[in-house]
């Protein structure tokens, strides 16, 4: 199975980690953000990670520019899988792929968007999920699939349950 992986951050890190230590499948590219300088960033590079591994990686200034749009088809891959990646993701990307699923930080509808980690600890909630959903084109809409809770202790705060999300 070809994938693309378009993720940043820690967690964007550590799923793919996780697909080059425990799966067979071929990753034909990343998709990440620039990173600061290594002494100014508080996250793990997926660029960083991603070259190490000599894995084709692309860093838009924006995603529907059409010579990103064709590489990205161009790859042909079987399925694209989004990890904290912060840009709209253009339809004809999605749909170029048989699958395509998001793993969003944050409870699912109630929490779309970006910081919603921050936004359930501002709001009191008890918990907070990993929520797996097909993409669309809208911003966390697709169709859920799959959700992992997550407990919000009493002293957490962004970062730490940013830490938590990520490690799922």
């Amino acid at each position: 199975m070809k994938i693309i992986l378009m993720a940043s951050r820690n967690a964007g890190y550590n799923a793919l980690q996780h697909l080059l230590e425990k799966s067979n499948h071929h990753i034909v590219a990343v998709v990440t953000t620039n990173d600061p300088s290594a002494d100014q960033r508080w996250y793990l590079s997926v660029k960083e990670l991603a070259e190490q591994h000599h894995i084709p990686t692309f860093i838009p200034k924006k995603t529907k520019d059409p010579e990103f749009v064709r590489n990205m088809i161009d790859l042909k891959a079987d399925i694209i899988f989004s990890m904290y990646y912060d840009k709209i993701i253009p339809a004809e990307i999605l749909h170029s792929a048989a699958y395509n699923i998001n793993f969003h930080g944050g409870l699912l509808p109630k929490y779309r968007g970006c910081v919603s980690s921050a936004w359930a600890i501002i709001n009191n909630e008890p918990e907070t999920a990993v929520t797996a959903h097909i993409m669309d084109p809208g911003i966390d809409t697709g169709e859920i699939i799959g959700e992992r809770r997550i407990k919000i202790e009493y002293r957490d705060t962004g970062k730490m349950l940013y830490d938590k999300v990520s490690e799922q």
